[in-house]
Parts: structure tokens; sequence; C-alpha cells
């Protein structure tokens, strides 16, 4: 039986910069979202033009995850299929439906922004970027409810659907942004904490 799962990563995008376990690896002060975005994610990787053209969500969780990710060659070599993701918001995908919207009625609607009028695309365009195909989930609610994400995230690995999961909450509305992510999986590291609630609670707020 597998031992219980740690966090092994952690992932903060907010206030123009981004901070892994808690130190801060990227800045850009006094620029929107998009510059700040575009600067962050080409100086991690700048050989994926896809990210330039979709929504703040997608690019938020996009960002996120590249940062999360980067340099973790166990999660590169697992199974797709047992690498997993679950995220929250409280805006939905309300941004991009107001994009719409006004687009819609100057009849200037346009099929590639309709494809972000849903807030799951966030992790569909994770998976595809990084290779996942495991358990995914997205939740809608008013704030972060942090206990029920531990507990269903906590039911895949009892399960043993899993071997990693990206969990965290990505909010995005009008430029107002706040991307966090986890990395959770099974390590014999002590020093890794495990993976609850209170941890997460502390990660999120920092």
């Amino acid at each position: 039986m597998k031992s219980e799962p740690r966090i092994l990563r952690s992932c903060l995008v907010r206030d123009h910069a981004i901070r892994v376990d808690g130190q801060e690896v990227f800045a850009l002060a006094e620029a929107d979202f998009n510059a700040f975005a575009t600067k962050a994610f080409a100086a991690i990787n700048p050989a994926y033009p896809k990210f330039y053209k979709m929504d703040g969500l997608a690019k938020l969780g996009l960002l996120a995850a590249e940062y999360l990710l980067a340099g973790i060659a166990p999660v590169s070599a697992a199974d797709p299929y047992r690498v997993g993701a679950v995220v929250s918001n409280a805006s939905s995908s309300t941004d991009t439906d107001l994009r719409y919207a006004a687009l819609a009625q100057q009849q200037l609607a346009s099929p590639a922004l309709f494809v972000y009028t849903l807030p799951n695309i966030v992790i569909g365009e994770m998976c595809i970027r990084h290779g996942f195909k495991g358990e995914n989930n997205f939740f809608v609610s008013a704030s972060y409810n942090i206990d029920v994400q531990t507990a269903y995230t906590a039911g895949l690995f009892q399960a043993q659907l899993l071997d990693y999961c990206l969990v965290g909450w990505l909010e995005f509305l009008q430029q107002q942004y706040h991307g966090f992510l986890c990395l959770i999986g099974h390590s014999a590291e002590p020093h890794l904490p495990l993976y609850s609630t209170e941890k997460v609670s502390s990660l999120f707020n920092q």
C-alpha cells in the first residue's frame, strides 16, 4: 500500500509576481496581467506559441503549471493516465463570458473566444500542454473550499487512481487574478508536508 500523498511543490501567481515554494522566481512591477503573463511565460518557455492566444484564465493556469512543474522529471515520466488536476475558482469563466457577450452584441463574436466560455477549459489547456490524461474536475464556489477539494483529491489517491495531481485555485476577473497550484504525489521524503487542508491553506495565504 502506498504512503499518504504529500505536497511536492507549490506555486503562487499574484501581485505581478510568481513564487515557487515561497521563493520569488519572477516579478514585473506595474504591468497589466497580459503583459506580466507574456513576459513570465516567455522567460520559462518561449516555444509554446499557443499560450499567447488564450484567455486570461487559461493563461493564469498554464503559467502557474509551467512554473510548478519545471524540472520535476518524475511527473514528466509518469503514466499520463495517472496524473490529474482538480481546480476551483469563484468567477467561473465570467471574464471571457462578458467579453464574448459584448462582441456578440456587435456581431463580432469569435469562435476562438467562445471556446473559453467554460471554466474547465483551463484544465484542458494544462493537460494538453503537459500530456496529462488522468481524472480532472473544476469546482466553482464563492471562496476557496479547501476542505472539499482536499477530501475529493485524497479520495482519488485512496482509490489508487492517481500518482500525481495538480490542485488549487485559479481566479481571474477583469485583470484581478490569484493563481495557486500545488503538486500532490507520493514521496518518501519526510521533509515534504503531508497533503492536508491546513497545509494547503497556509500555502494559499502566504
